[in-house]
């Protein structure tokens, strides 16, 4: 069993990412709501990790995701769609369009992981891009969700 140091310092790559997006959105807040920082922040660090190794990001995230996996085009894609995302909750620009694809893009993402995990198979999460090791897991899917469900209480909130 994996000891709680242990998990530490697996998701040590998502725990750093979340802090400093957590830090950048207290500073962006007096110009941009805190949860459009957060989320802003959050997507354009992913996708900064995610570009490193295009083609490695593209052929890991394939192996859970339900688009990529049919897509080979969405794969390579989506670091630039979470960049692109990320740069319109910094913005502001277009919040409707910016949290209702945002959502949908989660909840494909969250039906992939689920689907993954119920084949029993492990996989290599490709969130943080190539050059960590991270697990699908229920923290992918807890990532999703969070990201989804602060997605909707955006769009609720318009």
């Amino acid at each position: 069993m994996d000891s709680s140091a242990d998990k530490i310092t697996v998701y040590r790559p998502l725990i750093v990412i979340t802090a400093i997006a957590l830090l950048g959105a207290v500073a962006l807040s007096g110009h941009v709501p805190f949860m459009n920082g957060l989320m802003g922040l959050f997507l354009c660090f992913l996708a900064a990790l995610q570009l490193f190794d295009l083609s490695g990001f593209a052929e890991a995230f394939a192996r859970y995701d339900l688009l990529a996996a049919r897509f080979s085009l969405y794969g390579r894609a989506y670091p630039i769609i979470e960049l692109a995302l990320g740069l319109l909750y910094l913005s502001g620009l277009w919040p409707l369009f910016t949290n209702l694809f945002t959502l949908a893009v989660m909840v494909v993402g969250t039906a992939g992981v689920a689907k993954a995990l119920q084949s029993g198979v492990k996989i290599r999460c490709a969130c943080a891009g190539t050059a960590f090791s991270l697990p699908v897991g229920k923290v992918t899917v807890f990532e999703n969700l969070v990201m989804a469900v602060m997605a909707a209480a955006n769009i609720i909130h318009l």
